[in-house]
């Protein structure tokens, strides 16, 4: 039996709660990387689960999907995941053999600096259809988002995945 944080299974309001600490065993970062054109707008998000956990997606049954949506389809149904990086800025979406190239190499850069497998590695990417990802800006972001995981890390990891949201949700 894989063993599940002890907060997977409560309810979410309970387990985060107002000061935006996730779920025990949970761990997040958001960075900027260089994604987005504005400088230091955080665009590089990443959240980590000490253990294996259980994970479930419902996907788009859309005829055109992004490379991160079917990379990440396909992880989903092992039913396991530790990691989830998302990016900003870039959709990766219509971009072919090579935007999928590029979502898995995420999950590779990802599962090697957090030495775990590849497999169990999520990817999502939100922003402009149809740009190539600027990979090495990705690549030198990995290590620098890794070494900022901190159970504290959530609002900075939401900040890194909004696009067009201009104002920061409060947890009044």
């Amino acid at each position: 039996m894989t063993p599940v944080p002890a907060a997977a299974g409560r309810n979410t309001k309970s387990a985060v709660g107002l000061n935006r600490v996730g779920p025990r065993g949970f761990q997040a970062a958001g960075i900027a990387c260089g994604i987005k054109a504005a400088a230091g707008v955080k665009d590089l998000a990443l959240i980590y689960s000490a253990v294996p956990a259980r994970v479930a997606g419902l996907f788009t049954r859309n005829r055109v999907k992004a490379a991160p949506v079917l990379a990440t389809r396909q992880r989903v149904r092992r039913g396991i995941c530790q990691a989830l990086i998302v990016n900003s800025g870039n959709a990766n979406a219509c971009t072919g053999a090579k935007g999928l190239q590029d979502a898995e190499a995420m999950a590779q850069l990802t599962a090697d600096a957090l030495h775990i497998p590849h497999q169990q590695v999520l990817v999502a990417s939100t922003g402009v259809i149809g740009h190539p990802l600027p990979m090495k800006r990705i690549e030198g972001g990995i290590p620098a988002l890794v070494a900022q995981l901190s159970p504290d890390g959530f609002a900075d990891a939401a900040e890194a995945i909004m696009t067009t949201d201009h104002n920061r949700a409060r947890g009044d």
